[in-house]
């Protein structure tokens, strides 16, 4: 029992610090969004009305949009970003609130959580990416009927 307990608090530990690791790296290499993301973030806010506003902010070597944090939400997209045509940047930003609308980095928490507890079970860590998967399709949905 104790065995299992201090791999699953292990684990945990590993995927709270990447996080905060991670979103540390992406403070410090990135830069506020130009008028244009910004405005057009506020204006979903104003349509979407998400409980918290997110912040946009715009990161070096990312792929692709990310949305870290719950309580201090922030949308990071890749610098090119900023030269998006408006409809390719609205669909993103939509994408992305309706991700924090629906609360999905606390799930995505919660499901981690109770994947370190089953950490020797394959069926969870399969489970997992499903649910991620699963989430995304949900929100490219979602933004889908938006537009």
């Amino acid at each position: 029992m104790t065995a299992w307990l201090s791999i699953a608090a292990l684990l945990m530990a590993w995927r709270i610090g990447r996080a905060f690791l991670g979103r540390w790296w992406l403070q410090r290499h990135s830069e506020s969004a130009p008028a244009l993301v910004a405005g057009l973030c506020e204006a979903l806010c104003r349509e979407l009305k998400p409980t918290r506003r997110p912040q946009c902010r715009l990161a070096q070597r990312i792929g692709s949009p990310v949305l870290t944090g719950h309580y201090r939400a922030i949308i990071w997209l890749p610098l090119e970003a900023a030269s998006w045509e408006e409809s390719r940047l609205r669909a993103v930003l939509q994408h992305e609130l309706a991700h924090h609308r629906r609360h999905n980095v606390l799930w995505q928490w919660l499901a981690v959580a109770a994947t370190c507890g089953w950490w020797w079970n394959p069926l969870a860590w399969l489970a997992l990416v499903k649910f991620r998967q699963e989430t995304e399709h949900a929100e490219i949905g979602r933004a889908l009927r938006l537009n």
